[in-house]
């Protein structure tokens, strides 16, 4: 087993990159991400951030349902 620094997932922040991409500008809801598979969506979209991509990112509670969208704006 591997110590140290964890793995990053590339495939995993290219599938989303690309999502973000195709929906320039648009918000897209969680779960359109969540189908994409991706392990630790967070630290991926993290990790396009730390690489200057300008990654929005709104929640709303909707009764007792929290909501939450990303919007790509900007590529570094």
């Amino acid at each position: 087993m591997r110590r140290g620094r964890p793995r990053e997932d590339t495939a995993g922040r290219e599938r989303i990159l690309r999502l973000l991409e195709e929906f320039e500008g648009q918000w897209i809801e969680l779960p359109a991400i969540l189908k994409l598979g991706v392990a630790q969506y967070n630290a991926r979209i993290k990790q396009l951030r730390n690489e200057g991509y300008a990654i929005e990112n709104k929640v709303e509670w909707q009764g007792r349902v929290k909501k939450s969208w990303f919007r790509f704006r900007d590529k570094p």
